[in-house]
């Protein structure tokens, strides 16, 4: 007969009480059991918290900045969803690097404390530093604040390809939703300014078509007529070849009579 035994996880953390530590790391060890000592309170957890928000902050800004963020997640697997002009906007908005950075740092400290430290997820035995273990928390919890972000924008952008190429309110995948920017785009690229400034409009958020002739000093009837336009160009692009829409597009187009 043959008996299985389960080890615990438990267990398998009490067999590694003998592991040997890294020299490099032989400090952090003596942080950790002077953390558990007291409870993970006081100064030094205070100062501990301080020293990785000042790491986090400065790493996640400057992978926003230089655009290896995605890069970073990549080699640490942690999946990241992203299309280029977002990738492209945290290059150049330093306030929006900002925000994410400060949301994605303030949940991973908090994280490391309560989890990676005093539940032992993080082992000075296995050859990591804290902040190389803390930096992974970085980046779960930056790709986090980022879909949190990311997610309204993409939203409006399928409002907006509704708009412009006459979609009726489909919704493609995540990686069609790169081929509708793509042919918004191209659209805009072939309008007139008045009708990219009604677009960015109702890229930031739903208005009505008085509102939206209330800021740009246009009535009513231009506002319409600047849409109609574009919806109409769309499709003539789209007949040319010059505009590709997704096949799922495309399908609910069909089913509704579009041409």
């Amino acid at each position: 007969m043959t008996t299985s035994i389960r080890i615990t996880r438990r267990q398998r953390d009490e067999s590694h009480t003998d592991e040997v530590v890294p020299a490099a790391l032989r400090s952090e060890q003596e942080l950790l059991e002077r953390l558990r000592a007291a409870d993970f309170e006081g100064p030094l957890a205070r100062h501990l918290e301080a020293d990785l928000w000042r790491y986090g902050w400065n790493c996640l800004r400057k992978w926003m900045k230089d655009g290896t963020i995605v890069v970073r997640c990549h080699t640490r697997d942690v999946r990241l969803k992203y299309l280029d002009q977002e990738v492209t906007e945290l290059q150049r908005s330093a306030e929006l690097r900002e925000e994410l950075a400060a949301a994605a740092v303030a949940e991973a400290v908090m994280y490391f404390m309560d989890y990676s430290l005093k539940r032992g997820y993080w082992k000075p035995h296995k050859g990591a530093s804290m902040r190389t273990y803390f930096i992974n928390d970085c980046l779960y919890k930056f790709r986090d604040a980022f879909n949190a972000w990311a997610r309204p924008r993409r939203r409006q952008m399928e409002a907006l390809a509704d708009t412009v190429l006459d979609l009726g309110r489909a919704q493609g995948s995540f990686e069609e939703q790169a081929e509708l920017r793509d042919a918004v785009r191209r659209v805009l690229q072939r309008s007139p300014a008045e009708a990219v400034a009604i677009a960015a409009l109702l890229y930031r958020g739903p208005c009505t078509q008085k509102e939206i002739g209330a800021q740009l000093n246009l009535s009513v009837r231009s506002v319409e007529g600047y849409l109609r336009r574009m919806r109409s160009l769309g499709r003539e692009m789209q007949r040319r070849g010059d505009i590709e829409l997704p096949p799922s597009i495309c399908s609910v187009r069909a089913a509704r009579g579009c041409r």
